[in-house]
């Protein structure tokens, strides 16, 4: 997957979205502060939400359009879907301002016309919510466009992610489509987020980037997330010093967003090839491994006994696995104490 000029997959860096949500209170300047700090904490990608409360659900007090817990409890959806959308007329000026700072922008669309207007934007790539993953329609619509698309998995079986995937090789290629395991919870609890999943993953889709979106407090999980083969983090994040929004509370202040683009770059750098061999870096340590020494001066054809034979560092003798063979055998030549032991110093018999 490429998105922009930036390289997405199994033998490449990983690479965080950084996921406004509704933390931007609909204020351009709290935006673009956010933009403006990821920027400089050396951020790439800058994600969005696109949609309208009409669009999203209807505007109805009944009981099923009552949410009575999580963050929006007391709140209808609609009323949730107007207090966190990102007004439309924004869109253009937080694009164009992202991308001055050398940022990609993109988003998750919500529906048909999201995505129109999104393409308005020459958006480089779209991102598939999981409350929304079991709309194909919106899939197939939003991959016919011929952009990577990215889908998260939250609440969803396996057949479900799977139909959502189908949908989407419709119209794009296996390496141009990214799962993301996901935990569709605010905050998700640590127990719940199971991020073995991605190997299975990797198995399945095993020609496209995978990865995971992260909604646990912390960078925990995402750093466990890339040594089970992440190509992708998303996290929320927020400018701290910005009103509490709607999503600010399990999202990552600027200041753990920097420490998590380090740590999941020291992860993945970490991650290599199975090896049981000494490694380059290992080699001069070698020879302060423990090893066989002489422990006092000898005479030829003394007989070794426990206390001329000492296990210690440095590893310039044999190996200590000789010791009990060595007890009883008798040196060739006077030797002096603090000798490494070799094979070269005893009578062949």
């Amino acid at each position: 997957m490429k998105i922009s000029a930036i390289n997405i997959g199994k033998n490449c860096p990983p690479v965080l979205f950084g996921e406004i949500s509704g933390n931007h209170n609909k204020s351009i300047k709290t935006v673009k502060n956010i933009i403006k700090e990821y920027s400089e904490i050396g951020g790439k990608f800058i994600k969005f939400q696109t949609f309208k409360p009409e669009t999203m659900t209807l505007n109805s007090q009944k009981k099923d359009f009552s949410i009575n817990t999580g963050l929006g409890k007391g709140y209808t959806l609609f009323k949730l879907f107007s207090k966190s959308f990102l007004p439309w007329e924004m869109h253009h000026e937080i694009f164009d301002y992202a991308r001055e700072l050398d940022l990609i922008p993109f988003s998750s669309p919500f529906d048909k016309t999201a995505v129109d207007f999104l393409e308005e934007l020459n958006c480089p790539a779209y991102k598939i919510a999981s409350y929304e993953n079991i709309d194909i329609p919106l899939i197939e619509y939003a991959a016919s466009k011929g952009k990577p698309l990215i889908i998260s998995s939250g609440m969803s079986s396996l057949s479900e992610i799977y139909d959502a995937y189908l949908a989407a090789r419709k119209y794009l290629s296996e390496e141009n489509i990214a799962i993301l395991k996901c935990t569709s919870s605010y905050p998700a609890p640590l127990k719940d987020i199971n991020t073995s999943t991605l190997k299975t993953y990797r198995e399945i889709f095993s020609s496209s980037p995978i990865g995971f979106s992260d909604h646990s407090l912390g960078i925990g999980a995402s750093c466990a997330a890339i040594a089970f083969g992440a190509n992708i983090i998303e996290k929320h994040i927020f400018d701290a010093k910005s009103p509490a929004s709607i999503d600010s509370s399990f999202a990552l202040n600027l200041n753990d967003t920097k420490l998590l683009l380090r740590n999941i770059n020291e992860a993945w750098s970490s991650i290599g090839k199975p090896t049981f061999d000494c490694t380059p870096c290992e080699i001069d340590d070698r020879k302060t491994r423990r090893s066989l020494y002489f422990a006092k001066d000898l005479k030829k054809g003394e007989k070794l006994n426990k206390e001329s034979l000492r296990c210690v560092r440095p590893g310039y003798g044999l190996d200590p696995k000789y010791y009990e063979l060595l007890i009883g055998k008798i040196v060739n030549q006077d030797i002096e104490n603090a000798t490494p032991v070799s094979w070269d110093h005893f009578l062949i018999s």
